[in-house]
């Protein structure tokens, strides 16, 4: 089963998604790439409370470490990208050409 809440940040309306456990989604719900919920994910924000939290604390500058299980979807691509992605420190930022050759 998928879960869903929407979180409120300064960079737009999140959409929330996970199984109870872990995180597995988080998408723009507004914009040209924005995402909703799949018909059979059910609303319950209380099963997300804590990431949302978490969320929020980021966002006011309070969090720099989430521990927070993630089971994200996606291609073997996006998955490779994301886990390089998550090795980047907290503040630091890298360019697309840096990205791109830490992926080969």
């Amino acid at each position: 089963m998928t879960y869903y809440t929407y979180v409120t940040s300064p960079i737009g309306r999140l959409l929330l998604a996970g199984d109870g456990v872990a995180i597995e989604r988080l998408h723009f719900s507004s914009g040209s790439k924005a995402q909703g919920p799949a018909a059979d994910w059910v609303e319950r924000p209380e099963v997300l409370a804590a990431a949302a939290r978490q969320l929020e604390a980021y966002f006011r500058g309070e969090l720099q470490d989430f521990t927070l299980a993630l089971n994200p979807r996606g291609t073997a691509f996006q998955m490779a990208v994301w886990r390089e992605l998550a090795k980047i420190p907290y503040g630091r930022t890298v360019t697309y050409g840096e990205l791109a050759k830490r992926l080969g």
